[in-house]
């Protein structure tokens, strides 16, 4: 479990401490207080990279020269890690915390249920990266092959080169681009049955989730593929881009068999969402063997009492939990508080 932080210039901190204790751990205060820059920095500390994208030196406190942090957690034993940035990027770390993971929930997420196609693709792949460190270079390699045909592609538009050189890189596009799609199946459902068995548990029905590839039925029939790609050559030339691909899969949400994006209401969206973020931890400290703290930032706005209870009894099943919320809710009751004035 986390036992403390230490924040020294770490965006609108200039020096703090925060002690956390086992369950669950609510960091109250109204907006702009640092609430959020609070989970931030234990995510960066844990994880070793920004909750969203962005330069790590934006972490570092207008008017500072460094940004640092200091961690304490306790597994087997008690463990402390530092983490440095400076105003420049550069990233320093000494000590180490070993044996723990942290998944975070913030508000934004919510466009995984609400967005484009983008959107979920991106929660898929962040999640598969955490469950399965293999599937980032999967990935990795996909992006690779994908931007090189894409240049291909252009220069046959421009007239720069044949229709040859477009079809040079689809095997490599079916090689790599077969490889995320199966992977992408595979956790998937692994996340679908636990989400089916959460929906019903938190009394919101039963949750479905399916992949639909651009690849088709023939997903691990290449020369199906391959012939597809060749009958779209002039659409892709005319388009400048691949349209076949992962990068073009979509994953459809299902409530009691409504579509989440487009026939549920705002607080079942966000109930869909949350239990996303909780089987995915689910998903990593089962397979991983590792504790997982859920960082939960505004988590339970926009829910009816009922459904907030039934999210704060989630939280009991986990050794910590760490939430952020503007007011001093009765349903938190029993929670260790921090407020932050």
């Amino acid at each position: 479990m986390l036992e403390e932080i230490e924040l020294k210039d770490f965006k609108n901190y200039l020096e703090a401490r925060f002690a956390f204790k086992n369950g669950i751990n609510a960091i109250i205060g109204k907006n702009g207080r640092g609430k959020t820059n609070l989970l931030e920095a234990v995510y960066f500390s844990i994880q070793g990279r920004t909750v969203r994208s962005g330069e790590v030196k934006e972490l570092v406190r207008r008017g500072g020269e460094r940004a640092c942090i200091r961690v304490a957690a306790r597994g087997t034993s008690r463990m402390e890690k530092g983490v440095e940035v400076s105003v420049e990027g550069e990233k320093k770390e000494s000590g180490y915390i070993r044996g723990i993971r942290v998944v975070m929930f913030y508000p934004d997420d919510l466009w995984m249920v609400k967005g484009g196609p983008e959107a979920r693709r991106r929660q898929l792949d962040e999640a598969l990266a955490e469950i399965k460190k293999s599937y980032r270079v999967t990935l990795r390699e996909y992006q690779k092959v994908l931007r090189q045909r894409n240049e291909a592609i252009k220069m046959v538009r421009r007239k720069e080169g044949e229709k040859e050189l477009i079809r040079s890189w689809n095997p490599l596009l079916l090689e790599w681009g077969t490889q995320v799609v199966r992977e992408r199946a595979e956790g998937l459902q692994e996340l679908q049955q636990r989400m089916s068995g959460k929906g019903v548990k938190w009394g919101a029905g039963e949750v479905t989730a399916k992949l639909y590839s651009s690849m088709g039925e023939g997903l691990y029939e290449k020369e199906r593929v391959t012939r597809k790609l060749e009958r779209i050559e002039d659409a892709e030339i005319g388009r400048g881009t691949t349209l076949i691909g992962p990068h073009r899969d979509e994953v459809i949400l299902e409530l009691r068999g409504r579509n989440v994006r487009r026939e549920c209401s705002q607080g079942e969206q966000k109930l869909v969402a949350l239990m996303w973020k909780f089987c995915v931890a689910e998903t990593i400290r089962d397979i991983a063997g590792e504790q997982v703290i859920p960082l939960m930032d505004d988590c339970l706005s926009e829910l009816d009492k009922e459904n907030r209870m039934r999210v704060l009894e989630e939280m009991q099943g986990w050794g910590q939990v760490l939430l952020t919320h503007t007011e001093d809710l009765t349903e938190l009751s029993g929670a260790e508080k921090i407020f932050l004035t």
